[in-house]
């Protein structure tokens, strides 16, 4: 009974408002969008990081993540969290060609497609010689590109720095200039790449989940952001060893690895066998962290033995892999922030570590509540183990 009441609470506290503005404006002549959640806890005595995150292909900010999901990101990792908007395909050529290639791809860039410098090559298009030479006829801009690049002529480079300008001179927005992030999933990814490597980009690390390189990038420069790479094996949307969009995943990896002359990595392993992952860990600045994954989706929703989004996460907050490299189920904390009690979805033994995995207090709950009185203002992993599993959580102790 006692663990129902707390779910209904932890349940009816995420009913509140959502600390989000949706926000619209005019560059180079098209309407923008961005939606901004804010940490509801935010004040103007502490400062605070940015995440900006970017959708995959054909996907909306609403089809990326749901509100309740946003809002808790941002409050679990004292956190301002933006979602930008792409534009739909602005070539209407580009949109009709797109069909050759692929009927869904067609839908999916006529909804939303980063201009990310990606192209997919005529011969990848059409294979038979004589079809190709109607699709010259038909699309004679494109053919003598050799290419078809999405979303060619939107400077979305420019759309994330005015974003991130105008948040960061917001007096009502409390940002730390020092931690500004970033991660995309996918087509996402590939932007995410493209603004890493664009003139002075504004972030300081950047988490590219089954993303790529787009062909047009120049990747040339220095690489001087720490960055996490995500991918499966498995991966059918953006194949691992390369497809008609990409290269291979491991070769970009180590490209960033030669680029900046790391040594041998440490190394982490969680699983075995199709269901493993094995963490390369090229800890000397700028950090490459490199999550080779056996087999999951494209989207990772079905990964074995982690959450990708609590490892970005962990990225982000400079938690070493150690404080969890092994396997844990979510534990349900409330309230979060806290004052002086903690209630909690399990009973059992608790620890409550600092970020380096410094144990700070443990001891048993107490009716699945824990007293917080005595600890520091901050951010804490919070662990209850049971007679079968061991639970975590971010706590932000107010």
């Amino acid at each position: 009974m006692k663990k129902l009441l707390l779910t209904t609470i932890l349940f009816c506290g995420v009913l509140s408002i959502y600390a989000s503005t949706r926000v619209e404006f005019t560059l180079d002549g098209k309407n923008r969008v961005y939606v901004l959640y804010s940490p509801s806890f935010a004040n103007e005595s502490e400062t605070y990081s940015l995440a900006v995150l970017l959708h995959g292909i054909g996907q909306t900010i609403e089809t990326f993540m749901d509100e309740q999901t946003a809002q808790n990101i941002a409050d679990n990792n004292s956190t301002y969290l933006v979602l930008p908007q792409a534009l739909p395909e602005q070539d209407p050529n580009i949109i009709s060609a797109s069909g050759y290639y692929n009927q869904a791809f067609k839908t999916s860039i006529s909804t939303s497609a980063w201009g990310a410098g990606v192209s997919v090559e005529i011969e990848d298009i059409i294979a038979d010689p004589n079809t190709q030479q109607l699709f010259c006829m038909l699309y004679p801009t494109i053919c003598s590109a050799g290419k078809l690049e999405l979303n060619a002529n939107v400077d979305d480079v420019k759309l994330i720095n005015t974003i991130i300008d105008q948040l960061t001179s917001d007096s009502e927005i409390y940002i730390d200039n020092d931690r500004i992030y970033m991660a995309g999933l996918s087509l996402g990814g590939a932007m995410a790449y493209k603004y890493t490597f664009s003139e002075d980009p504004q972030i300081n690390k950047v988490a590219i989940v089954s993303g790529f390189v787009g062909a047009s990038i120049d990747t040339t420069g220095v690489l001087n952001i720490p960055i996490m790479v995500l991918h499966s094996k498995t991966d059918e949307t953006i194949p691992y060893e390369g497809g008609s969009f990409n290269g291979s995943i491991e070769n970009t990896v180590k490209s960033w690895i030669n680029k900046n002359a790391h040594s041998d990595p440490n190394i982490y392993q969680i699983g075995s066998g199709v269901e493993g992952t094995t963490i390369y860990d090229y800890s000397e600045s700028p950090r490459v962290l490199f999550y080779k994954i056996e087999e999951a989706s494209h989207t990772l929703s079905d990964v074995h033995g982690f959450d990708p989004n609590t490892e970005i996460w962990k990225f982000f907050n400079n938690i070493p892999l150690s404080v969890d490299d092994a396997k844990t189920d979510k534990l349900d904390i409330f309230p979060n922030p806290a004052d002086d009690i903690l209630y909690t979805s399990e009973d059992g033994m608790y620890s409550i570590t600092d970020l380096s995995g410094r144990i700070l207090k443990k001891g048993y709950t107490d009716e699945y509540s824990i007293d917080l009185k005595g600890l520091s203002r901050g951010r804490y992993i919070v662990g209850v183990t049971t007679d079968t599993e061991t639970y975590k959580a971010v706590l932000l102790k107010k």
